[in-house]
Protein backbone atom coordinates (compact mmCIF):
# COMPACT_ATOMS: atom_id res chain seq x y z
CA UNK A 1 0.00 0.00 0.00
CA UNK A 2 2.98 2.33 0.62
CA UNK A 3 4.23 1.88 -3.16
CA UNK A 4 0.89 2.57 -4.91
CA UNK A 5 0.56 5.97 -6.41
CA UNK A 6 -3.11 6.52 -5.75
CA UNK A 7 -2.68 6.05 -2.41
CA UNK A 8 0.31 8.49 -1.98
CA UNK A 9 -2.01 10.92 -3.69
CA UNK A 10 -5.28 10.68 -1.87
CA UNK A 11 -3.08 11.14 1.50
CA UNK A 12 -2.00 14.60 0.20
CA UNK A 13 -5.51 15.48 -0.91
CA UNK A 14 -6.88 14.60 2.25
CA UNK A 15 -4.25 16.40 4.47
CA UNK A 16 -4.19 19.33 2.28
CA UNK A 17 -7.82 19.58 2.80
CA UNK A 18 -7.21 18.89 6.58
CA UNK A 19 -5.19 21.47 6.88
CA UNK A 20 -7.53 24.13 4.97
CA UNK A 21 -10.57 23.26 7.43
CA UNK A 22 -8.52 24.00 10.17
CA UNK A 23 -7.01 27.21 8.78
CA UNK A 24 -10.47 28.46 8.05
CA UNK A 25 -12.09 27.15 11.35
CA UNK A 26 -8.74 29.09 13.05
CA UNK A 27 -9.64 32.24 10.75
CA UNK A 28 -13.00 32.71 11.61
CA UNK A 29 -12.25 32.44 15.31
CA UNK A 30 -9.71 34.75 15.18
CA UNK A 31 -11.94 37.27 12.89
CA UNK A 32 -14.79 36.89 14.89
CA UNK A 33 -12.97 37.46 18.18
CA UNK A 34 -10.82 40.60 16.69
CA UNK A 35 -14.26 41.77 14.43
CA UNK A 36 -16.18 41.95 17.09
CA UNK A 37 -20.31 40.89 16.24
CA UNK A 38 -21.07 43.49 13.57
CA UNK A 39 -17.99 43.75 11.39
CA UNK A 40 -17.53 40.05 11.21
CA UNK A 41 -21.24 39.73 10.22
CA UNK A 42 -20.13 41.95 7.61
CA UNK A 43 -17.15 39.62 6.57
CA UNK A 44 -19.19 36.47 7.20
CA UNK A 45 -21.58 37.76 4.71
CA UNK A 46 -19.25 38.98 1.81
CA UNK A 47 -17.65 35.68 2.14
CA UNK A 48 -20.60 33.98 1.39
CA UNK A 49 -21.76 35.89 -1.50
CA UNK A 50 -17.98 35.69 -2.72
CA UNK A 51 -18.53 31.75 -2.54
CA UNK A 52 -21.90 31.68 -4.39
CA UNK A 53 -20.43 34.47 -6.84
CA UNK A 54 -17.70 32.15 -8.06
CA UNK A 55 -19.77 29.10 -8.51
CA UNK A 56 -19.81 29.37 -12.32
CA UNK A 57 -16.07 29.45 -11.88
CA UNK A 58 -15.33 26.41 -10.24
CA UNK A 59 -17.33 24.81 -13.50
CA UNK A 60 -15.93 26.73 -16.18
CA UNK A 61 -12.26 26.24 -14.74
CA UNK A 62 -13.21 22.42 -14.52
CA UNK A 63 -14.26 22.15 -18.29
CA UNK A 64 -11.11 24.25 -19.30
CA UNK A 65 -8.52 22.23 -17.03
CA UNK A 66 -10.46 19.08 -18.92
CA UNK A 67 -10.24 20.61 -22.51
CA UNK A 68 -6.38 21.49 -21.48
CA UNK A 69 -5.70 18.47 -20.56
CA UNK A 70 -7.23 16.87 -23.86
CA UNK A 71 -5.06 19.10 -25.50
CA UNK A 72 -1.53 18.34 -24.15
CA UNK A 73 -2.32 14.26 -24.00
CA UNK A 74 -3.06 14.70 -27.88
CA UNK A 75 0.01 16.83 -28.11
CA UNK A 76 -1.74 19.62 -29.72
CA UNK A 77 0.17 22.57 -27.56
CA UNK A 78 -0.54 25.57 -29.99
CA UNK A 79 -4.11 24.82 -29.67
CA UNK A 80 -3.84 25.84 -25.67
CA UNK A 81 -2.69 29.31 -26.53
CA UNK A 82 -6.31 29.88 -28.19
CA UNK A 83 -8.33 28.55 -25.94
CA UNK A 84 -6.78 31.04 -23.61
CA UNK A 85 -7.20 33.84 -25.83
CA UNK A 86 -10.46 32.91 -26.93
CA UNK A 87 -11.85 32.47 -23.00
CA UNK A 88 -9.81 35.72 -22.39
CA UNK A 89 -12.32 37.49 -24.84
CA UNK A 90 -15.52 35.85 -24.12
CA UNK A 91 -15.30 36.77 -20.98
CA UNK A 92 -13.43 40.46 -20.54
CA UNK A 93 -17.00 41.98 -21.60
CA UNK A 94 -19.76 39.96 -19.38
CA UNK A 95 -17.20 40.87 -16.39
CA UNK A 96 -17.05 44.15 -17.48
CA UNK A 97 -20.87 44.14 -17.17
CA UNK A 98 -21.17 42.43 -14.68
CA UNK A 99 -18.93 45.30 -12.23
CA UNK A 100 -21.28 47.83 -13.49
CA UNK A 101 -23.78 45.66 -12.58
CA UNK A 102 -22.63 45.54 -9.03
CA UNK A 103 -22.08 49.33 -9.02
CA UNK A 104 -25.35 50.12 -10.03
CA UNK A 105 -26.44 47.74 -7.26
CA UNK A 106 -24.40 48.28 -4.54
CA UNK A 107 -26.54 50.74 -2.59
CA UNK A 108 -29.18 48.57 -2.50
CA UNK A 109 -27.64 45.34 -1.34
CA UNK A 110 -25.11 47.04 1.23
CA UNK A 111 -28.73 48.18 2.77
CA UNK A 112 -30.14 45.05 2.37
CA UNK A 113 -27.38 43.26 4.16
CA UNK A 114 -27.22 46.17 6.61
CA UNK A 115 -23.69 47.14 5.58
CA UNK A 116 -22.18 50.93 6.39
CA UNK A 117 -21.08 51.46 3.36
CA UNK A 118 -21.63 50.18 -0.41
CA UNK A 119 -17.81 50.03 -0.91
CA UNK A 120 -17.28 46.51 0.18
CA UNK A 121 -20.19 45.22 -2.14
CA UNK A 122 -18.40 46.77 -5.18
CA UNK A 123 -14.99 45.28 -4.26
CA UNK A 124 -16.70 41.94 -3.92
CA UNK A 125 -17.94 42.52 -7.12
CA UNK A 126 -14.77 43.38 -8.27
CA UNK A 127 -13.02 40.23 -6.99
CA UNK A 128 -15.86 37.45 -8.49
CA UNK A 129 -15.10 39.40 -12.18
CA UNK A 130 -11.40 39.11 -11.39
CA UNK A 131 -12.00 35.14 -9.95
CA UNK A 132 -13.64 34.01 -13.28
CA UNK A 133 -12.08 35.81 -15.68
CA UNK A 134 -7.96 34.93 -15.05
CA UNK A 135 -8.60 31.21 -12.84
CA UNK A 136 -10.76 30.59 -15.88
CA UNK A 137 -7.07 31.98 -18.02
CA UNK A 138 -4.85 29.91 -15.88
CA UNK A 139 -7.13 26.45 -15.94
CA UNK A 140 -5.55 26.00 -19.22
CA UNK A 141 -2.10 27.02 -19.05
CA UNK A 142 0.60 25.36 -16.78
CA UNK A 143 1.12 27.25 -13.19
CA UNK A 144 4.25 28.98 -13.47
CA UNK A 145 7.22 27.75 -11.00
CA UNK A 146 6.29 29.39 -7.57
CA UNK A 147 8.67 31.47 -6.05
CA UNK A 148 9.60 34.58 -3.47
CA UNK A 149 7.77 37.07 -5.80
CA UNK A 150 4.53 34.87 -5.60
CA UNK A 151 2.84 37.94 -3.82
CA UNK A 152 2.95 39.48 -7.78
CA UNK A 153 1.28 36.76 -9.19
CA UNK A 154 -2.15 37.66 -8.89
CA UNK A 155 -2.23 41.16 -9.99
CA UNK A 156 0.34 40.28 -12.98
CA UNK A 157 -1.84 37.29 -14.07
CA UNK A 158 -4.59 39.66 -14.05
CA UNK A 159 -3.18 42.47 -16.28
CA UNK A 160 -1.65 39.26 -18.72
CA UNK A 161 -5.51 37.92 -18.94
CA UNK A 162 -6.82 41.51 -19.80
CA UNK A 163 -3.97 41.90 -22.01
CA UNK A 164 -4.38 38.66 -24.49
CA UNK A 165 -7.73 39.04 -24.40
CA UNK A 166 -7.12 42.16 -26.85
CA UNK A 167 -4.37 40.70 -28.78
Amino acid sequence: MRDSKLVRQNLILFLGGFTAGVGGFVYHAIAGRVLGPRLYGEVAALVGLYTVGTTANLILVLVLARYAADLVASERLGAIRHIVARTSRLLALPAVGFCLLVAALSVPLASFENFGSPVPVIWLGLAIARAVCCRACSASRPSPPTSRWSWSHGPVRWSCCWRSAWR
